[in-house]
């Protein structure tokens, strides 16, 4: 916070001269990339409190309860935690889109254009840092919740947080008596399915197998126990 308090203060000061920024924003600019840490911290709160935050007896339950509670006071505005501390990181594409209409209404002759022109670059890339990480937290996210709703008593899927998920769909096994569902899911670093008992919103872990090498081929629809073979 006080290095956006300096930031904006120079930015407010350069207004007051003569409205030009791009020198206050290529100053500053290079160190848009500590932001990319924060994410980083953010992501692992997040998913934290997304695996514990409904667990009996988990102290991340316990704050959660509390932080909610302060969601009320006038002063918060009705925001709560998350919004505030994914504050930090949703300002640099702020910035970036307040560089981009700079640089697009300033002439190639004015003294302020290369340093926008330098800043918006910096910004970029700060800006593709932070998005990489969001977008490995939202994957790690997405894991974190499916395994959240499998009943995996062995604990096959301890390690499934880290895996990226390629492909899912159902499948139905035809038999005499019933129609079974299973629902297969391919990530990088396996092959598994579920089936979901009546009566119940949580899968029930069927089949697991780690993938030590993937080959993906185009069969022939021949008869279908070759096809089940293949």
């Amino acid at each position: 916070e006080k290095f956006q308090a300096t930031f904006l203060g120079e930015l407010r000061s350069e207004r007051a001269r003569d409205e030009c920024f791009g020198a206050v924003f290529r100053r500053f600019a290079p160190f848009f990339k500590m932001t990319a840490t924060y994410a980083e911290a953010y992501g692992a709160w997040s998913r934290r409190a997304a695996s514990d935050g409904n667990n009996r007896g988990s102290p991340v339950k316990d704050v959660m309860l509390v932080l909610a509670r302060q969601a009320f006071d006038e002063r918060c505005k009705g925001r709560d935690l998350a919004q505030f501390l994914v504050a930090p990181v949703q300002r640099v594409p702020r910035y970036r889109l307040l560089l981009e209409a700079l640089v697009l209404r300033t002439n190639e002759d004015h003294a302020d254009r290369n340093d926008l022109d330098e800043a918006l670059t910096l910004v970029r890339d700060a800006c593709a840092k932070i998005d990489a990480i969001l977008g490995e937290h939202a994957v790690r996210n997405e894991m974190q919740l499916l395994k959240s709703q499998i009943h995996d008593p062995a604990n096959q899927l301890s390690s499934l947080v880290a895996h990226r998920l390629v492909r899912t769909g159902d499948a139905r096994k035809l038999s005499t008596s019933k129609i079974e569902t299973l629902t297969f899911w391919l990530t990088d670093r396996a092959l598994f399915s579920c089936d979901r008992p009546p009566a119940t919103n949580m899968y029930r872990l069927r089949f697991y197998a780690p993938l030590t090498r993937c080959v993906v081929e185009a069969a022939p629809f021949a008869t279908l126990s070759n096809r089940c073979d293949r």
